[in-house]
This record gives C-alpha cells, structure tokens and sequence, in this order.
C-alpha cells in the first residue's frame, strides 16, 4: 500500500499535466484603457461567499478588451469576478451612494439586483476535456455596455470635493479655478485656508502642518514658502485638509495637516508637463519646470524638477514706545528689504511591482537654495534725549546684509504587500532628511561713530524615522495598527563680532563670540484606529500614545533643557448622513505641539542692529490642544462648522524687552491658557441656478463648463489670559471672507477670480489695525487640443497693519510688499493623457495593490 501511494504522490504531476480542460475568457466593453483588469476565479461557491480565490490574476487592457487563457484547469465548478482597476488602488471605488465608480464584471454576465449577485448563478462548470470559454460584457455603474458608449465625457462625475469624517479632499487635476498658479496659490485658494498675521497658513483658526505625498516637510517659514510657491498647480493631483488628523499622523500636528498629494498614474509611454511662468512688479519673477511620468511593465517613474527666481521687495514702517521710561521713549523704523530667492527642486519617485500584492517605492527629494536680503532701515527716536543715560535723540541708518544657502535632502523608502482577498495590508516605510543652512550676516549703522557687526551661522538638522502599518479591515469594521519610531538631531554653531567699531572686519572676519547649540529629540509611538459604519453613521476611533525624550543644550554654559513626556492622545471623528448628501460631523482631538527648532535656538536668526536682534528661546514648553469641531455639510460644497481649541500654553512670535531698557529682541514666548474658537460658513452659488431654476439641478455638473461663485466666511474670537490687547481692541473677533469665482466666457477662455478680505480684529496676541486684502485674477484658455494652456494674471498681495503689546513695549508694524503683480504663465503637456476623468477623489495615493475581488461595499 505505501509502494503505491508514493507512486501516486511521483506521478500525480504528469496525472495534472495530462489534464485537457483549458478556458478563455474574454472581457469586453471596458471603458478605457487605463489601469488594469483585476480578476478573481473561485473554485465552487464556497470559495467565492469565503472570498479565497483560486487564482487571480492582473490583466492588461488593449483596445478596451483583455483576455485570460488557462492551458490546464481541474475540471470543476468556477465563478469569475472582475474589476477594471482605473486607478490602480487594488478595489473597486464606491461613490457615497453605495454604487459603483469603476467597472466590474461577473462569470454568466451575471447582473446584481439591488444588491450582490448571486452565487448561484454566476456558478459554471468545466467538464472533462472541455476547452471552456467565457466572453464578459463588463458593467459601469449598472449600465447596459451599449449604453456606456452613448455617454458624453460630460456626463462622467468630477466630484472636485470629498467630505468624510476626518477630512475634506480636494481635486486639484481638471479643476480649472486650482490648476493655474503654483502650488502655494492652489492651497491658498482652498476654502478655509488663510494667511495669518504672522505670514504663516491657517486653517479654520488652526495652525497647520505641511505634507507632501504622505510625508511631512521639514521646511519652514520661508524656505517652504518659497518651495512651494516653485511648484506649479498642475502636477498636484488633490490636496487633503484635515482638521482633525487621526491616530496614525503624530501628535506633534498640532493643529491641522494640508496633505499635497503629487503622484499620479503613468501611462506606458513617457508624458509630462512643461511649465513656465514670469510676473513682473518691477521686479522680476520667474520658474520654469518639468514633470516627466512613464511606465514601463513593472516600473512606474515620475521626476519633477524646477527652478525659482524670486525677487521682492518689501516695505515696513515700525513704532515702538517703551512705557518704562518717563516720559515714554518713541522709536520708529522705516526700512526697505530687498530679497533675491532662488531655489532648485528635483524630485525623481520610482515604484516597482514586486508582485501582483506588493510593491516598493522610493523617493529622493532635492531643495537647493541660494538667497540674498539686503535691508536698509532708517531709525530715529522721540524724547530719548530726556533720558540721562542717552541725553540726545539717534537719528541713524543700518544697512543689513545677508547671504544664505540652503541644502534639503530627503530620502523615502516605502514597501506595500497587500496581504489577502480582504485587502488586509502591510506597510513599511523608512525616512531620513538632512538640512544644512550656511549664512554670513553683515550689519553697518551710520551714527556719528560707526557700529559694524558680522555673524556666521552653520546649522545642520537630521531627522530619521522608521514606521510600520497594518491596516486589517473586516466586513463591518476596519483596524489600522502601527509604530513608529523618529529621532531628531540638530546642532548650530553661531559665531559672532558685534558692535565694533572697524569696517575692517567685513573683508577680515574674526569672531569674538561663539553659541554652540544642540537639540535631541527621539519619539517612540504606536496607534490603533477603528472604523466603523453603523447605518448613516461612519466613525473613526483612534488612539496614540508616544513617549517624547528631547534635550537642548548650550555647549559653552551649563543650560540643559530637557524633559521626557509619556502620553495618550485620543482621536474621534464622526460623520453622520442626515439624509442623501447632507452630513452632520462631530470630531475631537487631543494633539502636542513641541517648539520648531529655529524658535528654540538662541543664535541669532534675522535682523540685527544695536538695538535689536532676533534669537529662538531655549526655554520654551511644549504645548497640548485639546480640538473640539462640529459642522454640517451638503453636496460635499456647502458647510456651517464651528470650533473650540484649547491650550495651557501656546508658543508665538513676539518681542521682549527688560524694564529701562531700549534693546529688543524678536523671539517667541509661551502664553498661557489660551482658546480659539469660532464658527464659519461656506456657500456655492452656481450662476445657473439664477439662470435655469430647479432645472438646473437635472443637468449633468461639470465644473469646467459651469460659471459659479463659492463664498466663505468666517470668524475667530481668540482668549489669552491677561494678555493687555492694545486699548480698544478688547478681545474683538476677527472677520475673514473669501470669495473664489469661476466664469465660463465665449471663445472657451475662462476667468477665476479669488478676493480675501480680513477685516479689523484681535488673532492670538496681534490687533488688525486695518483690514487686510489679497486678490487675483485670472484669464485662461487652451489651445492645441487642450494641450497648451495659456493664463495671463494679476495679483496684489497683502498689506499688514498689526500691533501687539508686551510688558514695557508697544509695537505697531505696518508693511506691504511687491504691490500688484503681473503673470503669464505657460503649461504644455505633451505624450498620453487619459481622455476621460484621469483620477478620483477617493484614491489615496496611486499606488500599486492588488488582492482578490469583492463588490460587496
């Protein structure tokens, strides 16, 4: 008996390869080539109910059609399912109504019914030396296959905005009032999305924290303004405003995170986009760029490069009265910046199939830049001359010099294995970045004796980190688990030779001082996140916890500061549909906002004369928030929230100054007990709807040929403890109104327009003086079968007036730059471009999965 059961087990394989069933099956009536075709074959009807396949398989399209052929098969029962995989995300795409946005297909041609088909029917059987064949019509939103090929490119759903519980997505591709301009200008653009008092971006009152495909910038202030002001509009494929961000972004997102999603799908032949736009306010702006995408069997590239040449000019006027002085001392400043920005970018991206459930991608991003600020300021002074210690008025001039070159190197390397039929997967990605910042400041003040000083700064940041997520979804509930571990390390050498009284030392640097400054920071979290729906009500759960070890130090004084900090933060975000597209959204979060580097860092960092300098303060604490939301919104465009964020202390640019004193030093300083809440709406106003009534609303939407104007508005009432707000201003709310219109004119040209208007008003510990505008303009058209894409613009930036008080200071600051501004811009795409909607707002990233298929939601 044992001789013949290893005979068996020695011959069963010629037994299998002498197996004459073989099958074909034929799909037809795909609606694009784009993507890929996902098909699943299920052994009987128990494999299918289980969703344990018996062979899937990747399919490429050709002509709308592709074909599978199985030389040897096991006779048996089988059923087939297919999805066209447009976007390549490894599932079929749902719209909020529960159909369908992709194609899909079943064995029999089997049609489901209100609801999924089924197993019985869609059940065939090979029999014995059957060559059995099956010819599939695919399925696009329930539609009859003839009828796919009535529907007019108009018809196909552009859902430009997506709401859900946790954030609100919008597409930047095809979306004409977002593609022209820089990357910068699509975020601004965004409803919501403001410049504060501090230049710095703001979301519905929240700080925000910058991320690009996934990944957090490391840049700030004005190296990320200027980089992102070099990227154009139209190589971001959507961007993500979350207002609340879950457990798996860290704790250290403070307020909001804008996500810049950049990557996009490939077609088998090389494509890109030219670009190249100049603006003129005498001065002279201009960034040409490229972005080159392909594919080629396993491998999906994409580079994007580009150039910046930036300059602006800036003026400022400065009161400053120190009330410790009897009677108060008055300064003023009148200066003049000139900046020259100039930046280079090159991010290559390659992603490789590993298999039909995995792939690996790696990311290497370059930002080079070389800067030069040049300021004159004019200064003189009010009753300093009844001050003994002075006994005269200074009436002086400095001229300030400062070269600065900057590196950014960022490496990323990301493994994705889809892990079963489920979609159950896992991910593994690696991070590491190094900045170096190198610059040489020059101050000369012309008083009666000559004041010259110099500084040199060298700082070098390293940021690493490792992170692993598990995403393990069920049939009525999804799981993300994951960890990550982050260290930061940062070191800057400033060398300094202050208030000499020699020239010589521009030609001849020598130092006399030196701060040697070291910041370590390592963070180790986990997280776990729960999704659910229950009826209309979707809600995501989460919770983090991170133990935070940070230390800074002053090499040449015994000043060590340091903490280690072990906490939870939870995370809810609720989103419940009241009826078809209307939803009401509760969220709360509980985040950690730990000092930026540059605030912490005591080397001077800006402008410096005799009287003033700028340095970051070692002292800082970090923050906690907690962030409490609730909106209602309808069709994804119209929306009423309003917001509570609390913190026991909050770190913000100001000046200090000791009593009797006249020497400012611009730093950042934690107040405590702080509240931010308000409440905002955003409104769409379709001009047809004027036009057309009710009948409107039968017509299939097109963004692109639709006139409308969309209008937000907001306000922000901002508490801070104590805080003595210039008189009158008491704790007045602050006012923002946004209007974005987009007009459809003859000849196909069309003109976007974006007016934002801040009117008087108290954000944080700063008082609006006087309202504050920003406005563009755009004209466009395309030309060469819409390949070519011609903007002529026109833009006025903002003008601030802001005053804020401190103990024994008073500073109003006035300031405009530029003035109007004057762009064309050029965008040229050349190769294959899909000819329907190229991507949907639910894709998260273009990436490469696979698995098994289910058309059950």
């Amino acid at each position: 008996m044992k001789q013949f059961t290893l005979s068996f087990l020695l011959f069963l394989p010629l037994f299998l390869l002498a197996q004459k069933q073989n099958l074909t099956i034929h799909f037809t009536e795909i609606p694009s080539n784009d993507g890929r075709l996902l098909v699943s074959l299920f052994n009987g009807k128990n494999s299918y109910t289980s969703q344990k396949p018996y062979l899937t398989k990747s399919l490429d399209i050709e002509n709308f059609s592709a074909t599978w052929k199985l030389d040897s098969i096991p006779q048996g029962t089988y059923i087939i399912a297919a999805v066209h995989d447009e976007n390549i995300n490894g599932k079929l795409d749902f719209a909020e109504t529960g159909m369908p946005e992709e194609a899909f297909a079943f064995s029999n041609n089997v049609q489901p019914k209100m609801g999924p088909p089924n197993p019985d029917e869609m059940i065939f059987t090979i029999k014995e030396n059957e060559s059995a064949v099956q010819n599939i019509k695919m399925l696009f939103f329930g539609m009859k296959s003839k009828q796919i090929k009535e529907v007019d490119v108009v018809a196909d759903k552009k859902q430009f905005v997506k709401t859900d519980a946790d954030k609100t997505t919008y597409q930047v591709k095809d979306n004409p009032t977002l593609t022209s301009g820089s990357m910068r200008d699509a975020v601004r653009k965004l409803p919501g999305v403001v410049l504060s008092p501090t230049g710095d971006l703001n979301l519905n009152g929240k700080d925000v924290a910058i991320y690009i495909d996934g990944v957090p910038s490391n840049l700030s202030g004005s190296d990320l303004k200027n980089y992102l002001q070099s990227i154009p509009a139209n190589t971001i494929e959507k961007i993500e405003l979350i207002e609340n961000p879950g457990a798996s972004y860290e704790a250290n997102s403070s307020g909001a995170v804008i996500n810049i999603i950049t990557r996009s799908i490939a077609t088998q032949d090389v494509s890109g986009t030219l670009n190249f736009h100049y603006g003129n306010s005498n001065n002279h702006k201009f960034s040409p760029s490229v972005m080159l995408l392909g594919r080629k069997n396993k491998i999906n590239w994409q580079l994007q490069s580009g150039y910046n040449w930036h300059e602006q000019h800036q003026e400022n006027d400065v009161s400053q009265t120190f009330y410790s002085f009897e009677p108060d001392v008055i300064f003023k400043h009148n200066s003049e910046q000139n900046n020259l920005n100039r930046n280079m970018y090159i991010r290559p991206m390659l992603n490789y199939r590993l298999s039909q459930n995995s792939y690996i991608v790696f990311n290497y991003n370059l930002n080079a830049s070389n800067n030069r600020d040049h300021t004159t300021s004019t200064s003189f002074t009010e009753n300093l001359d009844k001050i003994t210690e002075y006994g005269k008025n200074y009436n002086y001039t400095t001229i300030y010099r400062n070269p600065e070159v900057n590196r950014n190197n960022e490496f990323v390397a990301k493994y994705k294995v889809v892990l079963d039929s489920m979609n159950r997967s896992l991910q593994i990605t690696g991070y590491y970045s190094n900045y170096n910042k190198k610059s040489n400041a020059q101050s000369e003040q012309k008083t009666e004796t000559p004041i010259y000083g110099i500084n040199a700064i060298n700082m070098n940041l390293n940021n690493a980190y490792g992170k692993v997520d598990l995403e393990i979804p069920f049939e009525k509930i999804s799981f993300t688990l994951g960890g990550k571990y982050n260290i930061t390390d940062a070191h800057n050498l400033g060398k300094y030779n202050l208030n000499n009284t020699s020239s010589d030392i521009f030609n001849n640097p020598t130092y006399k001082s030196e701060i040697d400054f070291n910041y370590n920071e390592q963070n180790l979290a986990a997280y776990a996140e729960a999704r659910k729906t229950i009826g209309k009500l979707s809600a995501t759960l989460g919770v983090r916890i991170e133990d935070l070890k940070y230390e800074s130090r002053v090499a040449s004084a015994d000043t060590v500061i340091g903490d280690r900090i072990t906490n939870v933060f939870p995370t809810v975000n609720l989103l419940y549909r009241l009826i078809p597209n209307v939803n009401l959204s509760a969220r709360y979060s509980r985040r950690i906002s730990m000092p930026a580097y540059s605030q912490l860092d005591p080397n001077t960092n800006g402008y410096f004369d005799s009287f003033a300098s700028a340095e970051g303060n070692q002292n800082l604490k970090p923050n906690f928030f907690d962030n409490y939301f609730l909106s209602i919104s309808a069709f994804n465009y119209a929306s009423l929230g309003s917001y509570l964020r609390y913190s026991k202390n909050i770190s913000l640019t100001s000046t200090v100054v000791e009593p009797n004193s006249l020497k400012t030093k611009m730093t950042s300083v934690d107040y405590e007990n702080t509240k931010i809440y308000g409440a905002y709406l955003a409104l769409p106003v379709p001009f047809g709807l004027f036009t057309k009534g009710t009948a409107f609303f039968k017509q299939p939407m097109n963004m692109e040929k639709m006139s409308y104007a969309y209008l937000y508005l907001s306000c922000n009432f901002n508490d801070i403890k104590d805080y003595p707000y210039p008189i009158g201003t008491g704790k007045k709310p602050l006012w923002m109104f946004n209007i974005n219109t987009h007009v459809v004119l003859p000849y196909e040209f069309t003109l976007d327009g974006n007016w934002f208007h801040m009117f008087k008003g108290n954000f944080q510990i700063y008082s609006i003086k006087e309202p504050m505008n920003y406005w563009l303009v755009d004209l466009t058209r395309k030309f060469m079968n819409e390949r070519l894409e011609v903007t002529a613009e026109v833009m006025k930036d903002i003008s601030q007036h802001v005053a804020f008080n401190i103990e024994n200071l008073k500073t109003d600051f006035f300031g405009k730059q530029d003035g109007t501004t004057f762009w064309i811009k050029l965008s040229y795409r050349f190769g294959k471009f899909k000819s329907k909607e190229e991507t949907h707002i639910d894709v998260e990233k273009k990436e490469v999965e696979g698995g098994g298929i289910n058309v059950r939601k």
